[in-house]
């Protein structure tokens, strides 16, 4: 996992040891300069809001990982399935999904089907 220190701390006050050793190998801590980065929010079709979005280490994330191969998986996903393990063993430089559906089983909205209005989907 990597994540900032706040974040490790965190889990290392609130959250058995058993339980962190089980869930993750390493824990690799990366402070940031947490810029300015708003992002539009579509809850629905009626209502949406505007709040920080802090990613400001995304593009790093492959050259701050020790390991030959690295999954870049975001803490907001659930994965129900092994499909990834495919992914993971293949030769693909880099794989991102094509389509995704809500914890109750529904297509995204039509906001977010494309990371921004010219974005990739």
């Amino acid at each position: 996992m990597l994540t900032d220190e706040g974040t490790a701390n965190y889990i290392d006050a609130d959250f058995n040891k058993d339980l962190i050793d089980n869930c993750f190998d390493y824990i690799i801590t990366q402070n940031l300069i947490h810029e300015t980065n708003n992002r539009i929010h579509n809850d629905s079709p009626w209502y949406e809001f505007v709040a920080p979005f802090y990613n400001g280490n995304k593009h790093n994330v492959f050259t701050i990982s020790p390991f030959e191969k690295t999954l870049l998986i975001d803490s907001d996903y659930l994965i129900l399935t092994n499909n990834l393990d495919k992914i993971f063993s293949s030769e693909l430089n880099l794989s991102c999904f094509k389509t995704a559906k809500s914890i109750r089983n529904d297509l995204p909205l039509i906001g977010e089907v494309y990371l921004n209005n010219l974005g990739i989907k």
